[in-house]
């Protein structure tokens, strides 16, 4: 209890003993020495936070910028997530929804094999859009990983079932990332864009060629 009340006027103490020292080694012959120790201090990283590398900070008048530069180090999967509000005409398909769900819900998670000592992993899913065309605006959502599910039994804001209890609007959120990350290959202009090819003077990209709807 002694040593943890004198605690503040023994760190104070050592503080102007460090202030001290330092403003006399700053004018003598150690001045550089000194100089280049508290440099080190106030601008490395993991020691410039430290109550050394603030004091050095202090003391030079100098603080470490903390946006030097970037660096890439790769992509992160790809995630998406989607909502729809399913509305079943009947019971029976009602049911069937519920049945779709249960199978979702089981199939999304890994299964213990090896007597317990291992997981496998869980089915891969897609999406696909059914619009009649193909359709560029909307994502291509390549093999991925279930790794979210909400169902919501009151899709309609109020409680509504049928007489078996399944609900007759469902507002259902699904979660996917994809196991593969994108590249610019996975894009039109990567497909066709070469650097040693001559930039589009109105772009300034590479130039791409389309042969879509419309281009003929």
């Amino acid at each position: 209890m002694k040593l943890l009340s004198n605690a503040p006027a023994q760190l104070a103490a050592a503080g102007r003993s460090l202030s001290e020292d330092f403003a006399a080694v700053k004018g003598g012959e150690g001045s550089a020495i000194m100089k280049m120790v508290g440099e080190v201090a106030a601008l490395t990283p993991g020691i410039s936070d430290s109550n050394l590398g603030k004091f050095s900070q202090s003391n030079l008048g100098i603080v470490r910028n903390p946006h030097l530069t970037t660096i890439f180090e790769g992509v992160a999967l790809k995630q998406y997530q989607f909502t729809w509000r399913i509305s079943p005409k009947s019971e029976k398909e009602a049911r069937s929804m519920n049945s779709m769900l249960e199978y979702i819900k089981a199939f999304m998670h890994p299964e213990i094999i090896g007597e317990g000592f291992a997981l496998d992993y869980p089915y891969l899913a897609t999406v696909e859009f059914v619009t009649g065309s193909s359709n560029i605006n909307l994502p291509n959502v390549s093999d991925s990983f279930i790794t979210g599910l909400s169902i919501n039994s009151m899709g309609g804001g109020t409680p509504a079932f049928y007489r078996d209890g399944t609900p007759v609007i469902t507002e259902i959120s699904m979660t996917f990332q994809e196991i593969d990350i994108k590249t610019r290959g996975n894009f039109a202009a990567g497909k066709t864009g070469n650097p040693s090819r001559p930039l589009d003077v109105t772009t300034g990209l590479p130039p791409v060629s389309y042969s879509g709807p419309g281009s003929s």
